[in-house]
Parts: C-alpha cells; sequence; structure tokens
C-alpha cells in the first residue's frame, strides 16, 4: 500500500497501491468502510490526491501516465483526462495547489511538473517543467495559501516560489537538517511551518516564514528505530503531527510548542510490516497504509490511539 489520503470533507478514503488500482472508500461509517470502486492503471499506482477546490476530481499517478477522474459519484467514477510521462517514469508524488487549479508532479527522473486542470478533460503544461538538482523527486507539497511548493529529492528540499505558477522561481533551501535522503515533506496548517522525514529515521521542524532563510525549530525528533516514511498534521488541531515509519510504528506528536514538540503516547502498533503513507482527516480519522497490505483507521477524536477499523 503506497499511499492513503482523505477527501476535502473526510467522508472519503482514496488509497493508491502496487497492485495497479487506487481505491475510494466511503467513510460514514468509519468503523465499517466501505469499498466504492477500484480505478485502474497500467501499472503501479505510486501516488494519489483530491482537489481541496473540486471535491469530485481525484488524480492518480503511476507508471507512465497521471489520470484525472470525475469522482462526483463514486461508486461510478469515470476517467476525465490523462497527463502523459517520460517513458519509463513514474509520477512518486502529486499535489494541487489550492485556490489555483494546477497540480504539481514529480518524478522519478528528478523533474517536477505544473498541469493546469482548469478543464480536467483536457489538462495541459504551465511552463517549463522545474528541474532541481536531485536524481529524483521522491516528495512534494504544497503549502495551504498555495504559495510556497517544497520538493523533496536524493538528499536536498527545495522550495519554490508559485507567485507565478507559470514560472515558479526558487527561493530557499532546507540545510543542515536530515543527514540522509528526505523520504516526505509536507507544510502545517498555517503554512509557516515545514515537517520533512528521512532515512535517518529523524523529524525535523523548519520555519518558513521567510522561504529564502528557512530555519530548523528546535532540535530533531528521534522516536522511530527505522526510517521515517510519512509525516502529516491534523487539519483540525494543527498542535497534533503524526509519522509512520519502516519500524511498524506510527507516532503522533504535542506540538503545542513547536520548538519542543512532545511525543503523544507510545509509537502505536498494529501493521506486521512497514508503514509507507498516514494521514489525518478533518473528522479526527487518521488512516496508516502499510506493505502487510492493509490500510488501518485509527480514532484520534480522545487521541487514545485505539484503532477502529482495518481495510
Amino acid at each position: 500500500m503506497r499511499s492513503v489520503m482523505f477527501s476535502p470533507t473526510g467522508s472519503l478514503l482514496g488509497t493508491a497501491s502496487d497492485d495497479t488500482t487506487a481505491r475510494l472508500w466511503d467513510l460514514a461509517d468509519p468503523t465499517h468502510p466501505y469499498l466504492l470502486c477500484s480505478l485502474q492503471h497500467e501499472g503501479k499506482v505510486t501516488s494519489a490526491a483530491f482537489s481541496p477546490d473540486d471535491p469530485a476530481i481525484f488524480a492518480t499517478g503511476g507508471e507512465a501516465a497521471i489520470r484525472l477522474w470525475n469522482v462526483k459519484n463514486p461508486r461510478h467514477s469515470n476517467p476525465l483526462g490523462a497527463l502523459p510521462l517520460a517513458p519509463g517514469e513514474a509520477a512518486l508524488s502529486l499535489a494541487f495547489c489550492r485556490g489555483r487549479l494546477i497540480l504539481i508532479s514529480g518524478d522519478e527522473g528528478g523533474t517536477v511538473h505544473v498541469w493546469n486542470i482548469a478543464d480536467p478533460s483536457h489538462p495541459a503544461p504551465l511552463g517549463s517543467p522545474l528541474e532541481g538538482d536531485a536524481d529524483r523527486v521522491d516528495f512534494l507539497a504544497c503549502s495551504l495559501d498555495g504559495r510556497i511548493l517544497a520538493v523533496a529529492g536524493t538528499g536536498t528540499v527545495r522550495l519554490w516560489d508559485l507567485a507565478d505558477h507559470t514560472q515558479p522561481t526558487p527561493v530557499g533551501q532546507l540545510l543542515g537538517g536530515n543527514e540522509k535522503a528526505v523520504n516526505s515533506v509536507t507544510f502545517g496548517p498555517d503554512s509557516l511551518t515545514v515537517a520533512t522525514a528521512a532515512d535517518d529515521g529523524v523529524v525535523i521542524l523548519w520555519d518558513v516564514t521567510t522561504p529564502s532563510q528557512p530555519s530548523p525549530l528546535g532540535p530533531p525528533l528521534r522516536a522511530h528505530s527505522d526510517r521515517v516514511t510519512s509525516i502529516t498534521f491534523s487539519p483540525k488541531d494543527p498542535r497534533i503531527m503524526a509519522t509512520a515509519s519502516d519500524d511498524t510504528t506510527v507516532q503522533l506528536w504535542d506540538l503545542a510548542d513547536r520548538t519542543r514538540p512532545l511525543p503523544l503516547g507510545p509509537p502505536l502498533e498494529g501493521h506486521k510490516k512497514a508503514v509507507n503513507s498516514v494521514a489525518i482527516g478533518p473528522t479526527n480519522i487518521m488512516a496508516t497504509g502499510s506493505d502487510d497490505q492493509t490500510v488501518r483507521l485509527w480514532n484520534l477524536a480522545q487521541l487514545d490511539g485505539l484503532p477502529i477499523a482495518p481495510t
């Protein structure tokens, strides 16, 4: 299971998997999630994302292509358009830019593409691809205010200014933090905080109030015994962050003081293999996806860490 994500309302859960499918699940009753549809790709589905502006648009990225889907009626989802990739490439990460009707993709070749999806049946590239100094793009994220793009590649995280989304410009780089490859990067709800997770098992919070001069917020966070694969903030409570790891656990964090985050209880256990993805929805439900081919849902309403349903 490569990736899990919630729709803007939290009523749907999306999953992306190496089995060549992306799936949509109904969470009306999160104790009994219901499979609504399976969306087929020619190869592995490596990434997926819901549009924050149009809940009817769902994007999936895989080998050779990115696909846009109409999920207004999830039981009868249908393809809208496709965005071609270079032969042999895969879209490793997708991110919608809030309020801009654009989709951003990062691929195995180290290239970032910006796509105009105002007409999702005819998506088109905006400007030239963004070329950095990484051999591949492992993860990318757009700030909630739509101003800044963070791109994590082999050994680097670069910040781009999206004021002119037809010509994004590099504005800063996160330096002196993680010592190994960064696997995940995400913005906090305030758009002024970035969190990075890396192969060295370390999580770092960054102050990007001035994107050209990002700086670490306090010491590195260590709660996992293996590489940290995914990181996310709660959209409902900006004090809550979650990290997932190859050590098969998920750790919740209290960010009341961003310079000194504290673990919220012991690591959460339940998966039998590496946890590849973690997401928190707007209804206080957390989803985790693992190499054990399961997705687990957790109730964070009381922060008791009790799983409520496997899928």
